[in-house]
């Protein structure tokens, strides 16, 4: 066996060292460097098994470093380390090519794994390269089985199609999509479920090509578990279900066949793919191999876009509350409010201020402030329809969005939040606490609505009027004495 040889790009001297310290006793053969022309250099004269670059040498950007791997025809794969991880910077660092992405300094615990699955998914890479090599061998050795040899070009074709679409999108409904439509037209499938979990705190859930009826739904949903359980030895949750609305009629017949094949990702089983035929389908070992592939795309598709759902999801909401936060808000109003101009729709915003809320945090402290910011999130969330948008504004202001909702719903709605929160009492250091609302709305009906920020403007001075008038209530936008435009202020309380 030959000896796995690393190379070390990195600035950083004593990170260097810590590397070689920790890998050396493993059996790795060890060069290290600081630079990008050295580095450069090094590939010029080894063909290391793997790269470990820091993102901050100069020069050498990992894009840069897997170009110059692809231009030389070798096939290290390469690992990114840095002192600040950012994780959307690193997704594109994976999307693009590289192996990992790990801080610094990094840790043997977590850098020996990933090392024995580069080497693991390098040797794969490697018989399967070998084996395309004997299938052209036998291709030019073999005339009789152009057939076989056909239907090999056509599944790598396949396979390409699938890897080309699978990666354009990162969106999870997107690529389970696409991978049960390339199944059906490929293997014949009538039915394409996936079992999925990413998060170890979250339920799996199954998802389905077609509408299922509540039974067989519920049939297929406890078999896959019971493999998914098998395969990983895990505990035993109940599968959520997620089936398509496309089809009016539910699927009630159970297919007799079936294909069950996990899913994994970053080293770990994430779920199960099943493919179902009614009828015994046409499927040898090659075939298996096809759908093996297929499963293997596909979990990897699934573990990025929820990579990235979750970190556009971090990057979008209040961590404390839940609800959006302000740039999310800002983002999301302005888009409202140009689709309500282009379409001609009504559109309104309520502004929300708890009352005395420095009092709470002085009287009982900021982690008492922080329960009742919670508690009041989740009054005004409940309180609003599925379709509006609530956000935390700022410190104990929220906001909420209400599309093609004149003021005068929007003022029924904030009546609604109002009572919730009045006959919510909440439990602070043994003493009770009703926390009241100031609340100002308004609409883009009224005339000196040019932009978006001026619904903000309108909706916020209509809030700061109800405090004025006592705190506890609500105030509208018709509440407020307009003043000709071009003067300091857009409008003026009323006296």
């Amino acid at each position: 066996m030959t000896e796995t040889s690393i190379l070390v790009v990195d600035p950083d001297e004593s990170h260097r060292r810590h590397l070689k310290n920790i890998l050396n006793p493993l059996g790795f053969s060890i060069r290290t460097t600081e630079t990008a022309p050295s580095a450069l250099s090094l590939l010029d004269q080894i063909c290391p098994d793997l790269v470990i670059l820091d993102e901050s040498v100069k020069g050498l950007t990992p894009d840069r470093l897997l170009n110059e791997l692809d231009q030389r025809g070798q096939d290290a794969f390469t690992v990114i380390v840095a002192d600040k991880p950012d994780l959307e910077r690193g997704m594109g660092w994976i999307i693009s090519g590289a192996f990992a992405y790990l801080a610094k300094p990094t840790a043997l615990s977590s850098l020996r794994p990933v090392i024995e699955k580069g080497l693991e998914n390098k040797s794969a890479f490697h018989q399967v390269m070998a084996m395309a090599e004997d299938l052209k061998s036998a291709n030019e050795a073999l005339k009789c089985e152009k057939a076989a040899l056909k239907e090999k070009g056509e599944q790598l074709r396949f396979l390409n199609e699938l890897g080309l679409q699978l990666s354009a999108t990162l969106k999870c409904h997107e690529i389970r999509e696409r991978v049960s439509k390339a199944l059906s037209r490929m293997v014949g499938a009538d039915l394409v479920l996936f079992l999925t979990s990413f998060s170890p705190d979250e339920a799996p859930c199954l998802h389905s090509d077609l509408r299922l009826s509540p039974d067989l739904a519920a049939s297929l949903a406890k078999e896959m578990m019971a493999r998914l359980i098998k395969l990983t030895s895990g505990p035993s949750p109940e599968a959520c279900l997620e089936d398509s609305p496309g089809s009016n009629q539910p699927l009630v017949r159970r297919p007799k066949h079936n294909m069950i094949m996990p899913l994994t990702a970053a080293g770990r089983t994430r779920g199960l793919l099943g493919v179902y035929f009614f009828s015994p389908p046409d499927i040898g070992p090659d075939r298996v191999m096809l759908v093996e592939s297929v499963a293997l795309q596909s979990a990897q598709a699934l573990f990025n876009a929820y990579q990235h759902e979750t970190a556009l999801s971090m990057a979008a909401h209040d961590s404390l509350t839940g609800l959006f936060n302000r740039r999310a808000f800002d983002e999301d109003l302005q888009r409202e409010f140009e689709r309500s101009r282009r379409y001609g729709t009504e559109l309104s915003l309520i502004m929300i201020d708890l009352d005395h809320f420095k009092s709470v945090n002085d009287r009982f402290g900021h982690k008492a402030g922080d329960e009742v910011l919670k508690t009041m999130a989740g009054i005004i969330r409940d309180s609003v329809r599925g379709t509006d948008l609530t956000a935390r504004f700022g410190g104990e202001e929220f906001a909420v969005i209400l599309p093609n909702t004149d003021q005068e719903k929007a003022f029924r709605l904030a009546w609604r939040i109002q009572e919730n929160a009045r006959r919510t009492i909440i439990s602070l250091d043994q003493a009770w606490h009703r926390q009241t609302l100031s609340q100002g709305v308004a609409d883009t009906r009224a005339y000196l609505v040019k932009h978006h920020e001026d619904l903000i403007n309108l909706a916020d001075q209509a809030m700061y009027l109800a405090k004025e008038e006592g705190r506890n209530t609500i105030r509208a936008a018709g509440d407020l004495n307009m003043i000709e435009p071009g003067k300091d202020d857009l409008y003026a309380w009323k006296q």
